[in-house]
């Protein structure tokens, strides 16, 4: 049941659709549309249950390295399970989108694709989280990718 705020983040977000949408398909591989959005109440509920709280690597690489950006994400065992949501600033009015595999990620996406400068990829099973944060220091374009876990006490 979508509760009061959720529809009216809900009516606000349709003026955003389509930059969103835009936004999306300069960072994933993949077609693009309405269809792939989770309901806001969905999206809510997996950034309220993601189990994913330890931080456990942390890597700052230039922006353009992409080759080693796809090497940290794809090279790990846990790369090979499930779906991710992605997240940017628009998804909480707009939805989370869904990708099947971090395949369906464009690494090379450019700087200014993403305004806001955070992607965050959540694992559906909520026990792993990727928080791609970029950003200039000294007229240099970083790149910060963090990889949460759930807690093993958890």
């Amino acid at each position: 049941m979508e509760t009061y705020d959720q529809k009216r983040r809900r009516l606000y977000g349709k003026q955003d659709l389509p930059i969103y949408l835009a936004e999306l398909r300069k960072i994933l591989k993949i077609d693009v549309d309405e269809s792939l959005l989770l309901s806001i109440a969905e999206t809510d509920l997996v950034r309220q249950n993601c189990l994913a709280k330890q931080l456990m690597c942390s890597y700052k690489i230039l922006f353009n390295d992409k080759e080693k950006l796809k090497k940290i994400l794809l090279e790990s065992p846990r790369s090979k399970i499930g779906n991710y949501y992605v997240f940017t600033s628009y998804s909480k009015d707009c939805g989370a989108a869904v990708i099947s595999t971090l395949n369906d990620f464009n690494f090379d996406f450019s700087y200014k694709a993403v305004p806001s400068g955070i992607i965050t990829l959540t694992r559906v099973d909520l026990v792993e989280e990727i928080v791609l944060d970029f950003y200039v220091e000294c007229d240099t374009e970083y790149l910060e990718v963090l990889t949460y876990e759930k807690p093993i006490n958890l």
